[in-house]
């Protein structure tokens, strides 16, 4: 075991990309495409994230992102990190850039994470939050960053009232967007929402997720479709 770890000036570049008609599927168990951080708090520095491609397999519980933290590293720390043309294929639903660059599953409630001068250019979002959110997100900071497009979201929250959970303490301040379709999307889910694979069976109690304490600040849009969506 370590107490913390250092990523510092690497690149990730074309991970995880289709091979021969099929996917790669070294990813399997982990859903990060390029970089999976786990058990310690760790500093991803001045890290180059091109063209990966991340699978999606809910059966199998294979959660696609570029770059995952999970587990015991609250803590943890992005900074100086492009991200560039990354993308996430669904195998469930046949297709489709259905999460975001960065995946977030932190052990406890006081965990945090922040991602400070990064910039994302062609991509779908820079954070997804609540894509499969069982017990809740907190204590996330986004600031000094910048957005360039062809980008759909900035920041990308999904909502189910089959997923209950909580969604809180979530700060973006001080970040230039430009050529992005909306800056803050808020998915509910619907018939082809993001509960698709559990649309056939009934839920027993339906609780929408709680969204608090979520705040955005200084933020320069130019070229925008939508502030919020």
């Amino acid at each position: 075991t370590f107490a913390s770890a250092d990523v510092v000036g690497c690149s990730f570049i074309r991970n995880g990309e289709r091979i021969g008609g099929s996917y790669n599927d070294y990813q399997n168990g982990f859903g990060a495409a390029a970089l999976y951080v786990n058990a310690a708090p760790t500093l991803v520095k001045g890290c180059r994230f091109t063209g990966n491609l991340a699978v999606t397999r809910t059966n199998n519980q294979t959660l696609g992102s570029t770059l995952t933290v999970e587990g015991a590293s609250g803590g943890t720390v992005l900074e100086n990190c492009l991200f560039y043309g990354n993308s996430t294929y669904s195998a469930e639903n046949g297709g489709g850039n259905t999460r975001g660059n960065i995946r977030l599953s932190l052990a406890a409630e006081t965990d945090t994470v922040e991602i400070r001068n990064c910039t994302l250019t062609a991509g779908h979002a820079l954070l997804t939050i609540g894509s499969e959110v069982a017990g809740g997100v907190r204590n996330i900071c986004i600031h000094d960053c910048r957005a360039d497009g062809p980008v759909s979201r900035l920041v990308s929250i999904k909502t189910s009232d089959r997923k209950g959970a909580y969604i809180e303490n979530v700060v973006v301040s001080n970040v230039v967007a430009e050529g992005v379709s909306s800056v803050v999307a808020s998915l509910r889910a619907g018939k082809k929402g993001v509960d698709y694979q559990w649309g056939e069976y009934p839920a027993r109690e339906r609780i929408v997720t709680r969204i608090d304490g979520f705040r955005v600040e200084n933020v320069r849009c130019e070229n925008v479709g939508r502030i919020y969506d």
